[in-house]
Formats: C-alpha cells, structure tokens, sequence
C-alpha cells in the first residue's frame, strides 16, 4: 500500500515537472517578462513539491552599459530586480561569491556540507535576511553568450534531496533556452536603436518589415548632421572629443524626441527624424522647433563640431534590400535624396538650417 501511494506520488510530480517544462517553452511564457518569468517558474516549481524559498536569476547581457539583470522572487512576495551596472560585477563581493565562480566555471555549485560558501552567499544582498539553509547554483549558457546562472534555495535544513535535484535537472534546458532568447533581445534593442532608431528598430524586431515589404512613412523630415570636422581636434590631444561626439548625437536624438518627433536612422554623423501626428501644420513646426534646439550653439563647446539640419515635407519609405550579408533594413526614396542634397548644402555654406521649397511654401 505504501509503495502504491509512493508511486503515485512519484507520478504526479512527474506530470507537475513536466507541466513546468511545457510552460518554460510555450508561447505563454515567451510573451510576458522578466518578472513573470521568474514568478510563474517560482510558483509552480513551489506547487510541485520542490522546497523553494528563494530563486533568482542572474542574466548577462552585452549591453554597453549593464553587466546584467538580477531577478529574485519568494513565496508570497513582489519580485525584485536589480539592474548591475559593470562596477557591480567587479566588485570584490561579488567577485569572491560562488555565483561569480559558476559563472566563470560554467559549472554546478551545490553548498550542502559546504557550510563556507552558504555564508558567503548569505551575505549578498539578494540573501540576507532570508534565512537559507542550502543553495543549488545552475550555470544557464550555450556556446559565445555570457553565463547567466539560476539560483535555488531553500531554508529546509536537510537542503534539496535526491528528488528536488532531478526536477531541478529536468526544467534547467527549457529555462536555459528561455533566458537565452531573452538576453539576444536585450541585447538586439539597444543596437539597432543605436543604427536605427527606436521607432524603425521596435517595427524590425516585431518583423513587421519583412523581405520585399516597404512602409512609408509621410510628413515633416529632419535629417540633421555634424559639421566642422576639419577642426576637431585629435583624439590623444584630447581624450573627451568623443565624449563631446556623443553629446551632439544625443542632443539631436533629444531635439527629436522633446519635438514629437520619430527618430527613423541615425548613424555617427546623420539623423533622421519623422514628424507625423497632428495636422500639417502642427508636424512642420514641430519639425522646425527640433531643428532649432539641436542646431543651437554651445558656447563651452570647444571642438568645432557644430550641427547642421535640413527640413522638407515628403515621404520615406522603410523596407529591407538585398546585402552580402542577407537583407539590410535601410530608409530610401527621391525625398531622402533633396534632404541629402540640402543638409550638403547646408553644411557647405556653413548655415545651420536649411529648408527646401516644398518646406517653406507650406
């Protein structure tokens, strides 16, 4: 009789371990966020029988600013994250804890019997306070992308048993792949908006633009571009020209943003930008307000750079072209030529703004 309730039992943590998998790889689960990744993963491995009190995820990126993302959920709790700035993961803290060491290893921490570790893990600050009695650390990686790691903790003073290690075991591939695609977002967002633009980008990474698809896009345009490059000085003798480069690259993408306006493409010398809501005459002064507060001059600028811009109404059309390296996302069309041709203008006579006949008539 006993075993039959032994087996039985054994069944249905079977079904519930497997319930957990599904969800990892389903469409459910792919859709909402970080956080309710962490908390749906945390509830039903806790429904399962697994003795879980603390689980957290420590998700690397290659985001030029962030090192990664800490998320950390208990039973009955809020999640909490943490963003980790690169100074963080080289702190002597975390350097020294086991989480740093998996992650460098790529191997499995487990702290039963290894009371030195468990402390050290205590100490952080996503732990303290929680009581835990033993860790099971789960690297989660695949081949070029940098380690994250899976946490598990429990205050059960026996630790995980045989059993609670298997179903850790079963759901670590779904979870993995899961915060794999997870991180490959992070990290395509951030670059493309760099190349492209947040609008442009969020419609390729939605692909809404697909091969041969074109969207237009009509209104008042901006592109604005750097002049007075013959002027700047070298980089060594002085270190905080690109410093100098990305704050008029911000303050064009800023002029845009503060105006109404789309931000289409953007490269290291070029933007782009879109006015499109509002009626007609709403969109070119929003435009022109945009031009006005990037082209504006800064007096403590000493480099030479200066920005230039060129304003028309018309269209540009979005959409994907044939490149050696597949398909490239590009804006193109006669109307993005006469803003060429004019920003050129503008920065060859040294006029910081610029409009074209079809602008100005209107």
């Amino acid at each position: 009789m006993n075993t039959h309730f032994a087996d039985q039992a054994a069944s249905g943590r079977s079904a519930a371990i497997l319930a957990v998998v599904e969800w990892l790889s389903g469409n459910d689960c792919h859709e909402i966020d970080d956080a309710g990744l962490i908390a749906g993963l945390g509830q039903r491995l806790k429904s399962a029988g697994l003795p879980l009190d603390r689980l957290t995820l420590h998700l690397r990126t290659l985001h030029p600013d962030l090192a990664g993302r800490t998320l950390a959920w208990s039973p009955g709790g809020p999640v909490e994250v943490y963003d980790r700035d690169r100074p963080m993961l080289n702190s002597a803290a975390f350097r020294d804890s086991p989480l740093r060491r998996v992650m460098d290893a790529r191997q499995p921490l487990r702290t039963q019997g290894h009371e030195v570790e468990a402390k050290a893990l205590r100490s952080l600050d996503i732990f303290r306070g929680h009581d835990l009695s033993a860790f099971a650390i789960e690297p989660l990686h695949s081949a070029g992308s940098p380690v994250s790691v899976v946490c598990f903790a429990t205050t059960q003073r026996g630790g995980f048993g045989l059993a609670d290690r298997a179903m850790i075991e079963r759901v670590l591939p779904a979870l993995r792949n899961n915060c794999e695609l997870r991180a490959l977002r992070q990290v395509e967002l951030p670059v493309l908006d760099i190349l492209l633009g947040r609008p442009t980008a969020g419609r390729h990474l939605a692909s809404q633009l697909h091969g041969g698809e074109v969207q237009t896009i009509a209104g008042a345009l901006v592109m604005f571009g750097l002049t007075g490059w013959e002027n700047m000085p070298r980089l060594d003798a002085d270190p905080g020209i690109l410093d100098t480069l990305a704050g008029h690259l911000g303050r064009m993408r800023t002029a845009a943003a503060v105006a109404g306006g789309l931000v289409l493409n953007a490269d290291g010398q070029t933007m782009l930008a879109a006015f499109v809501t509002g009626e007609a005459q709403e969109t070119r002064s929003a435009a022109l307000e945009a031009a006005r507060l990037a082209t504006q001059p800064d007096d403590s600028d000493r480099s030479g750079l200066r920005v230039a811009a060129a304003l028309h109404d018309g269209e540009i059309l979005i959409g994907t072209v044939p490149a050696a390296s597949g398909r490239e996302l590009t804006c193109f069309g006669a109307d993005l030529e006469i803003l060429n041709k004019l920003l050129a203008s503008a920065i060859e006579s040294g006029t910081p703004l610029l409009t074209s006949a079809a602008f100005s008539q209107a």
